[in-house]
């Protein structure tokens, strides 16, 4: 999350990296039991509650249940972003944490805005409301992510919330979106109507995410982000219909 501010961290934790990390030793723990090495099954699943311990331990505000990056000096970081909604599909929460964490997702002075769910909560002090990248941006992996981390802890009806929301927003844009063509980089720039899956959009205003300088839209047809998740059979029918 390229310009995520994560000042005074540095060489502390980050908790979506941390995050994903659990959910790469819980993966390759699960590999091995399938193709029955015990050994490494048992590994990385101590490697899963190694993480998961720390992450707790060091990243868990438990007074606004909400997750952290951790400074050097075991202090929280102050930047409240959605990389934290990563600890839900690494399965590094208890159930009540977890819970307690999804009601931020449904906070509207936090991540429910307009389109679900921007990389800052919307009180931050670096939010930006036309989603300058990771400054308030919503992705679609952070969003696919944190569903189907919301599924793994049974709380379907957020989850399915924040896809639909997801979904008839980037295809809202796709159908009825005409943008200013000094905002297309120049390189980017075609004769089609510019209907085309963006890289990140804007989580209050019905148009692209800003790109990295805040001036041009996000990449178009970014098959690396959106793409491919918004070309999965289920979600073609928004563009269909």
């Amino acid at each position: 999350m390229d310009n995520v501010p994560r000042r005074g961290v540095e060489k502390g934790g980050w908790v979506d990296f941390s995050s994903q990390m659990a959910l790469a030793a819980k993966s390759i723990s699960k590999l091995a039991g399938a193709v029955k090495n015990g050994e490494w099954n048992s590994l990385f699943a101590q490697k899963h509650e190694k993480i998961k311990e720390a992450i707790n331990k060091y990243c868990l505000d438990k007074k606004g249940n909400f997750l952290f990056d951790v400074r050097p000096d075991k202090s929280l970081s102050t930047t409240t972003h959605a990389g934290a909604f990563w600890a839900l599909l690494s399965e590094v929460l208890d159930a009540e944490t977890a819970k307690g964490l999804a009601v931020h997702l449904n906070d509207t002075n936090a991540f429910n805005r307009p389109h679900r769910i921007p990389t800052l909560a919307k009180y931050d002090p670096d939010y930006n409301p036309r989603g300058h990248y990771w400054l308030g941006g919503v992705w679609a992996p952070v969003v696919f992510s944190t569903v189907k981390g919301l599924e793994k802890y049974g709380l379907f009806e957020t989850a399915y919330e924040v896809a639909e929301n997801h979904l008839i927003n980037i295809a809202n844009i796709y159908k009825k979106f005409t943008p200013s063509e000094d905002k297309i980089a120049f390189e980017e720039r075609y004769d089609d109507g510019y209907k085309t899956i963006r890289e990140c959009y804007s989580p209050e205003f019905p148009e692209p995410g800003t790109r990295w300088d805040n001036t041009f839209y996000g990449r178009q047809d970014f098959a690396g982000w959106t793409c491919n998740r918004a070309n999965c059979p289920v979600n073609r029918k928004y563009y269909r219909d």
